[in-house]
């Protein structure tokens, strides 16, 4: 069983089930993801090996508040004469008194407690001693007319007319207030590959004291204004409405006689955000309903089949007689329809799959929209507990795990300077006829923007920022609106500061994988204000077209122009290296095969072209034709990269050999910086990566695959 968006699950080690005529191993438990995991609860007892899993979860109360909850999945042994029965309920018992808080039981049990629940009570000892070791409760004792006849939870044999009820849920007297317990609808809960209906249970907890240490109050994220929307191309009349409001809203306001220069910008900033909120104009449309359900699978002939049996069934059951013989052949019949029916769902699930895949594939690669390509996550809250990084204890108080948090990414957020080392390439032939170049035709900055000309040469976000500031909505602004945005912009670009806090960024965090509490499973996403980024957007505008006339980036290097300092930083190092391997007889060189034969036939069969780096957004390749070479532009592009900050993630990087003339180790080593606290950077630190033959991974697609 695999996780899925809406319930990860839990598993156990697996292990074989003996004397058993079919291969059962493991026990998987699914948690929804709007219940808070705490931990996944190690089981050590060999006895249990295999057959429980534990999860401590929080659940949430009425008053706001939580406490944790042990949840155990348990596959109990089916054989009552076997050693390994006799010893998993004590082995369960002691693991079940060990835990500090209540907890719940759910799994096949294999056993009973009365006649009603099976044939035989020869296993109902074996429960009842456990329920009143652990002071436990089965919820199917709640249901005093239950039967095997009709709430049986596992098929029986071929020749009986019932089951057994050995799927139960007990869970522990403590804080336990009600709980009910049924078999779902037969017709659709049947579990695929066993012989076992689902069961359906709720419980209701009472949670303990406010004083206790398990009891934490849960804060539930408020929910900010709905957003304005953009009008479609049939509603382009409120655009004008849009225009009319703000210049009535500025009339009465006077912003635009307002100097930059000795009013806040955030004052100015938080006055125009009264008015372009318009929501007659931008009003979102209500929510008309979740996604649609896909279309039905076609599967004609077996549903005809179905629905035959079915009625075959019906007519038997208005007998006034019983025919056994009819109902177990029908019974048969309809079990094998059921398997056909399961084996085709798969198989057209899986070919729309792959048909797609293959369509939004194509469509990327035909420059078409690649937002498919990435699974959108459900909105996860905020931790409401967290493990302490240094002490791994699980932090509960509001305010501790408010400060864990704040801390935890300022650390990984601080931003050290740069170390201080010798640059030999700044003396490069590269860079000395870019200086030249560039003494020659100087780029002019700082100059006045022109903030219509920037915002209409890029899209519109797609995401809305958090000071409600979209790029559309500025470009919609009326002339005299425009100019007071114009105005703080030419001031910040001007004079070179950022004045008050309108450089600060908001920090959102999002949950990535694993569990909730453990903050190194957490990812975390700044959002800058408009006017913060609006001096970068115009800087790219004239830069971009200054540094394609002087050539500053190389052929071999792509990937995005933003950050404009990210990808002149990653130039400079690329030519770095082509000008260190010019005359190096070791560098790889792409010629034509008349060329290596000395026999061209045409003018471009002289051509040839040397490949030292090949650089495209966070992936990076450097070649070399013998493995001293490559360790050497390696090295030579760590000391390079560190003087500006930037460290290789060796964890992630992989080296290649194409063509080895004899068996390749499965990995070899690089040199590197030092990157320890009060150590020389310059002194030499040995990598070990994985080494792959005959392929080659450039932004994780394979290059020639076929």
């Amino acid at each position: 069983m695999s996780s899925t968006p809406e319930a990860p699950t839990h598993s156990s080690e697996d292990s074989k089930s003996d004397n058993h005529h079919l291969f059962k191993s493991g026990v998987v438990v699914g948690i929804r993801k709007n219940i808070q995991v705490a931990q996944h609860v190690s089981v050590t007892d060999s006895k249990l090996r295999g057959r429980v899993v534990a999860v401590d979860t929080i659940v949430p109360t009425t008053s706001s508040g939580g406490f944790t909850i042990r949840v155990f999945g348990v596959y109990a042994p089916w054989d009552p004469g076997s050693d390994e029965a006799r010893t998993f309920w004590p082995a369960l018992t002691t693991l079940v008194n060990s835990t500090t808080t209540p907890w719940t039981i759910a799994g096949d049990l294999n056993v009973t407690i009365s006649a009603m629940n099976a044939p035989t009570r020869q296993r109902s000892c074996d429960l009842l001693q456990f329920l009143h070791d652990v002071d436990g409760h089965d919820i199917w004792s709640n249901h005093p007319d239950r039967n095997r006849n009709n709430d049986w939870t596992s098929g029986a044999s071929a020749k009986a007319t019932s089951g057994n009820i050995i799927d139960r849920v007990v869970t522990s007297n403590r804080q336990y207030v009600d709980g009910e317990i049924s078999v779902a609808n037969r017709s659709q809960d049947f579990v695929p590959y066993t012989h076992h209906h689902a069961v359906v249970s709720r419980i209701i907890y009472t949670p303990p004291s406010a004083s206790g240490a398990t009891v934490f109050p849960i804060f539930h994220p408020t929910l900010n204004k709905a957003r304005i929307k953009f009008p479609s191309r049939t509603e382009k009349h409120r655009h004008d409405n849009f225009r009319d409001e703000i210049n009535a809203h500025l009339d009465l306001s006077n912003l635009g006689d307002v100097d930059p220069s000795s009013s806040p910008p955030r004052e100015v900033v938080r006055t125009f955000h009264h008015k372009p909120q318009d929501r007659e104009n931008h009003r979102l449309p209500p929510f008309t309903g979740g996604a649609s359900a896909p279309s039905a699978i076609p599967r004609p002939p077996i549903i005809w089949r179905f629905q035959r049996y079915n009625r075959i069934l019906e007519a038997y059951n208005t007998l006034p007689t019983s025919n056994i013989t009819l109902l177990q052949y029908a019974s048969l019949e309809r079990r094998k329809i059921y398997r056909e029916l399961f084996a085709a769902c798969i198989t057209e699930i899986q070919a729309r799959r792959e048909q797609s895949d293959c369509y939004r594939i194509t469509t990327a690669l035909k420059s078409g929209s690649t937002k498919h390509l990435v699974n959108p996550g459900e909105f996860v809250d905020l931790p409401i507990a967290v493990n302490h990084p240094c002490t791994g204890l699980l932090i509960s108080k509001p305010e501790q795990v408010k400060e864990i948090t704040r801390q935890y990414w300022s650390d990984l957020y601080q931003h050290e300077p740069d170390p201080v080392i010798a640059k030999p390439w700044l003396t490069t032939k590269f860079v000395t006829n870019i200086k030249a170049c560039v003494q020659t035709d100087p780029f002019l900055w700082p100059r006045p923007a022109s903030l219509p000309c920037t915002i209409t040469q890029r899209h519109r976000p797609s995401c809305p920022r958090l000071n409600q500031w979209e790029k559309w909505v500025v470009k919609n602004l009326p002339d005299c609106a425009l100019q007071i945005i114009l105005k703080l912009h030419d001031h910040i670009i001007m004079n070179a500061t950022f004045p008050g806090d309108l450089k600060d960024m908001w920090l959102t965090m999002f949950h990535k994988r694993g569990l909730r509490t453990d903050l190194t499973n957490w990812r975390g996403l700044l959002i800058s204000n408009f006017l913060a980024n609006s001096p970068i957007s115009w800087l790219n505008y004239n830069l971009v077209p200054y540094i394609a006339r002087l050539r500053i980036l190389p052929d071999t290097q792509g990937g995005s122009l933003s950050p404009i300092k990210s990808t002149l930083t990653t130039s400079l190092g690329h030519h770095y290296l082509n000008d260190l391997n010019a005359a190096n007889p070791e560098t790889l060189t792409i010629t034509s095969g008349q060329l290596r034969s000395s026999d061209p036939h045409l003018v471009d069969d002289n051509l040839h072209t040397k490949v030292v780096m090949v650089e495209a957004t966070d992936d990076s390749y450097i070649f070399a034709c013998t493995l001293p070479a490559l360790r050497r532009n390696i090295l030579a592009m760590e000391h390079f990269q560190f003087a500006y900050g930037w460290l290789t993630q060796w964890i992630k990087s992989m080296a290649y050999v194409i063509g080895p003339t004899s068996e390749p180790p499965d990995s070899v080593t690089f040199d590197s910086i030092t990157n320890k606290p009060g150590a020389n950077p310059l002194i030499i630190t040995t990598r070990q990566v994985a080494l792959r033959t005959d392929e080659l991974d450039f932004l994780r697609t394979k290059v020639d695959d076929p």
